[in-house]
């Protein structure tokens, strides 16, 4: 065990990991303790202050005082940048180290992340921040002894501040990679529930008879844990259990408190810690504890439990002392704070495979189960069943399993109703000494069962589930099972924690909370919405979660479940106590627990983005969904008549964004006219889009309303240039009739054209290419064909550009389109679209006669009537047309003479290249976290039009 050091950085308390990972050139004092933050020599001398930034909003690790000093790493491939001087330092006004080797992390001195670290003395320590345990959910926290092999650990005795809970400590988000196929949950911080073993960490099961009886630590860690190291997860602690598992007195442990309404209500079940420190904690991304025959609905977190079949080796892990700390009902148990978020978790540590499952064709509701159970909500359980059957297109299927089981019993049961058959099904519990009440009462219940009637409990359970499988859904026989079973969960009424436990009882018969263990299948339990009760600790309306629960077979729930979208916490959020309005359930097209990001409250400015997921930049979209609260609508509320209902019934909130970062989907509601903008909230402030034109939006309205519209033009120049200068040249060197002529394989037509383009093909230096329109695009364009092809540039733009752009390019500007258009060879039309046809019958005749036109920028800009006679007459001699004025539709004249070699025609596809979308979805990012943190949006168009 090595010692441990703490410090306050900044007001906030840190861990000093006590592994050296390195060590600096200078020398300093052995003792000093000194926040510096890790960099390569490129990021010191490039722009330093916005990755700190960056750090800063990304990471609940770095503050700013671990910019004050750097610590200079080499980069992985050679650098033109020298390292660091005293001059440079004094410029920079921080003080440099630098990196003399790093001990055990790596062949390379850049492997080591980028990020917070501490110096102590020379030594390099990574920076681990101590969070409080307010709710004492957690027995204990942990670290690992060793950063490169996280198999053993060293409990933490560190207490919070005030001195009356413990301390969790984490690791910087920085240290780790983003998730791949090898390391899916890399960087995912979760926390085990005390029945798991960790090497090096003790087990108390909340209870002092098991501490005293078992005072060593763990000597090996479960196999569980350990597949979560390997899959790159980050163990903080473990969480409480209830005593020895089953016990609800808490006679040697505080129980955890619970994160929800008035904070004095029961938590109840053997993970009771486990479910408080994801509800609790936001730094916290999921836990993986024990199911005890039971789901409760006050935890309000989705959770799902699989039986121990599903494990790896068949094990989930065993607390120290124990050889069966998990029975033949118990199982894992898995929670988060998002449904996408726990299938991941639960199908990644599963290693299953999501592939295989499909919607379920039929839903079936036991009405043996009164939708009163347990005080639950009549009108709430409707809801849910007419959700789902609007989802899924299919009429719920109500079904009484009694009278199943009457008309179906086996042979050997049919003296028994189905609830007799199964009400004496019990088993003896295999722990150690038991002091509370519950866990006595159970021992006493197991040792009064003789081995022959356990023998026979275990065979009806076998008789029962070979029944249900055969008459009421299939979930052993068939793999992939077409129906799925919900039911209600737990209790809506108020049980506070000063209240004693009821007396304990056995199961007997088939439950809602039982019939998933009975069965041995997956049970999903999801909040949809909360009920208001008026407590009697804080004298106010409270608000309590409700949740539903559904049954099915493995693969259904770890496939269809869910796709990669945000389903937060939803009405009651920790420590929330105001009424959130209902929220539609299931309304996202694939994941029938969709929960409403509105239901979520939340401090943090919100985002509107429609359109698909994110592709391309997890790690931005990362910072940026952790800095705004992003509510993804789903396709059916993006067209038009049900986006404009959502406005107007403020369905999304007040949000501050709009954030669009693919062309091809988030268009459904069609043009961004008065119609839509003046339903948007007065909070809106930026609008930013994936791509170039913006035709299709009223900027100068938004501008009206105070709404600064991004395009993502500045990610496509490259490509629309580069395409643009294929365009170009197929003007001057006939490519169109080349390319026919060797396609139609006609040894006449490629003859031809062999002998007779010659006379009409030109090289490109010296030609004059003139420019309509020269903004950043354009200015791309020219540069290629002025640097590229020796070109002459001219252009004509409305607002005149400076000579730190014309001279490099030697461009001419031209005061009026008129004279453009006559002293150029070739016109290429690169202009945002305007109010009509700028090229058109009367524009046309001023082209210099055999001259060429492309077009890059918008359809509508060109009358093609006109332009398709101008080339039939020669006034044109040849054009180039990305874009369409009816598109997908193109002109008939343009075709005819397309396919005559005269003019060459693509689909919209100048901008359309992997690295355009990658650019589009980051700058529309960048874009927005700039304008709503107080900068300066990125690539506005619509400035001119803002109302200040």
């Amino acid at each position: 065990m090595q010692p441990i050091i703490t410090c306050v950085v900044a007001g906030l308390q840190y861990l000093i990991h006590p592994q050296k990972i390195g060590s600096i050139q200078e020398a300093i004092n052995p003792d000093a303790i000194l926040p510096v933050t890790l960099l390569t020599t490129d990021e010191i001398f490039g722009d330093v202050d916005t990755i700190l930034e960056l750090f800063d909003d990304y990471d609940d690790i770095f503050t700013s005082d671990f910019g004050f000093a750097l610590v200079e790493k080499p980069n992985r491939a050679k650098s033109n940048v020298s390292q660091a001087t005293s001059l440079e330092v004094d410029t920079l006004r921080r003080q440099i180290y630098h990196l003399e080797s790093i001990v055990g992390l790596g062949d390379s001195l850049a492997e080591l992340p980028s990020g917070p670290y501490f110096l102590h003395g020379p030594n390099l320590h990574q920076a681990w921040r101590l969070y409080s345990d307010d709710l004492k959910a957690f027995a204990l926290g942990v670290i690992p002894e060793d950063l490169n092999e996280a198999d053993e650990f060293q409990a933490l005795t560190s207490l919070a501040p005030r001195g009356d809970s413990k301390s969790i400590a984490v690791p910087s988000r920085l240290y780790h990679p983003r998730p791949s196929p090898q390391k899916p949950l890399s960087g995912i911080r979760i926390s085990l529930s005390d029945l798991i073993s960790l090497k090096g960490a003790f087990s108390s099961l909340s209870s002092r008879a098991w501490s005293s009886l078992y005072s060593s630590s763990s000597t090996s860690t479960s196999n569980l844990a350990q597949g979560l190291i390997e899959l790159g997860a980050i163990i903080v602690g473990k969480s409480k259990t209830s005593p020895l598992g089953t016990g609800d007195e808490w006679v040697d442990e505080q129980s955890p408190w619970s994160p929800r309404g008035d904070g004095y209500q029961t938590i109840r079940g053997s993970s009771v810690g486990t479910a408080a420190s994801v509800v609790g904690y936001e730094w916290l991304h999921g836990s993986i504890g024990s199911d005890d025959n039971g789901v409760s609905a006050e935890h309000g977190v989705y959770s799902i439990t699989l039986p121990p079949s599903s494990l790896s080796n068949g094990e989930v892990g065993s607390a120290s002392g124990s050889t069966n700390a998990w029975h033949r009902l118990e199982r894992m148990r898995v929670f988060s704070r998002s449904l996408q978020d726990l299938l991941h978790l639960t199908s990644a540590t599963l290693s299953l495979d999501s592939s295989r499952g499909s919607f379920p064709q039929r839903i079936i509701y036991p009405s043996d189960f009164d939708p009163s159970f347990g005080g639950g909500n009549n009108s709430s359980m409707a809801d849910v069943i007419t959700a789902l059957e609007n989802f899924l297109d299919l009429q719920v299927d109500m079904v009484t399993l009694e009278d199943i089981w009457n008309e179906t019993a086996p042979g050997g049961a049919r003296n028994y109703s189905m609830q007799e058959y199964m009400k004496d099904y019990q088993e003896k519990f295999q722990k150690k000494p038991f002091v509370e009440t519950m866990p006595q009462f159970l021992w006493d219940v197991g040792v009064s069962i003789s081995r022959a009637e356990h023998e026979d409990h275990l065979n009806r359970l076998i008789v029962y589930r070979n029944w249900f499988d055969k008459h009421v859904m299939h979930l052993y026989t068939t793999p992939n099972t077409e129906a799925v079973m919900i039911l209600p969960c737990g209790m809506s009424t108020s049980r506070y924690r000063d209240e004693p436990p009821a007396p304990p009882t056995i199961s007997k018969g088939i439950t809602p909370d039982n019939i998933a263990s009975i069965l041995g299948v997956p049970h999903l339990s999801a909040p949809f919405t909360q009920t208001p009760y008026e407590s009697r600790i804080s004298g106010k309306t409270e608000y309590k979660p409700i949740c539903v629960s559904i049954i099915g077979s493995q693969d259904w729930f770890l496939s269809k479940m869910a796709e990669p979208t945000n389903t937060p916490v939803p009405a009651s959020t920790p420590r929330a106590n105001s009424p959130v309005p209902p929220v539609p359930l299931f309304s996202h097209p694939s994941s029938p627990l969709f929960a409403a990001k509105i239901a979520m409250a939340s401090s943090k400015l919100r985002v509107l983005h429609i359109g698909d997921p994110i592709k391309y930049n997890p790690e931005t979209y990362a910072r940026f969904s952790a800095q705004f609260d992003v509510v993804r609508p789903p396709a059916e509320e993006r067209q038009r008549p049900e986006f404009i209902q959502a406005l107007k019934e403020k369905r999304w909130g007040d949000f501050h964004a709009i954030f669009r970062p693919f062309w091809g989907t988030g268009g459904e509601m069609g043009q961004w006219d008065a119609e839509l903008i003046d339903l948007l909230p007065e909070t809106v402030r930026v609008f930013a889009s994936a791509g170039a034109g913006f035709d299709w939006a009223d900027t100068k309205l938004l501008g009206q309303r105070g709404i600064i519209y991004c395009n993502s033009g500045l990610a496509a120049s490259d490509a629309v240039a580069d395409f643009s200068i294929a365009m170009i040249i197929s003007t001057f060197r006939q490519l169109p009739w080349c390319m026919n002529s060797a396609t139609s394989n006609d040894h006449a037509d490629f003859q031809a054209c062999h002998k007779d383009v010659t006379a009409q093909a030109h090289n490109l230096r010296g030609q004059r290419v003139g420019f309509i329109g020269f903004g950043n695009i354009g200015q791309q364009i020219a540069a290629r064909c002025h640097h590229g092809f020796g070109m002459d540039i001219h252009y004509y733009d409305v607002i005149p550009k400076p000579a730190s752009i014309t001279e490099p390019l030697k461009a001419s500007a031209h005061d009026s389109l008129q004279s453009l258009l006559g002293n150029t060879d070739c016109v290429i039309l690169c202009t945002p679209a305007g109010n009509g046809a700028l090229i058109n019958e009367d524009s046309l005749k001023l082209f210099r006669r055999g001259s060429r036109f492309v077009n890059i920028a918008r359809g509508s800009l060109v009358d093609e009537d006109a332009l398709a006679t101008a080339i039939q007459d020669g006034q044109i001699s040849t054009a180039a047309l990305d874009v369409h004025a009816n598109e997908p539709s193109v002109h008939p004249g343009l075709l005819d003479l397309a396919r005559n070699g005269r003019v060459m025609l693509t689909c919209h596809n100048a901008g359309g290249t992997a690295e355009t979308h990658i650019g589009f979805e980051e700058l529309s990012m960048r874009n927005i976290m700039a304008v709503l943190t107080g900068g300066d949006a990125i690539t506005p168009v619509n400035l001119h039009h803002l109302k200040r």
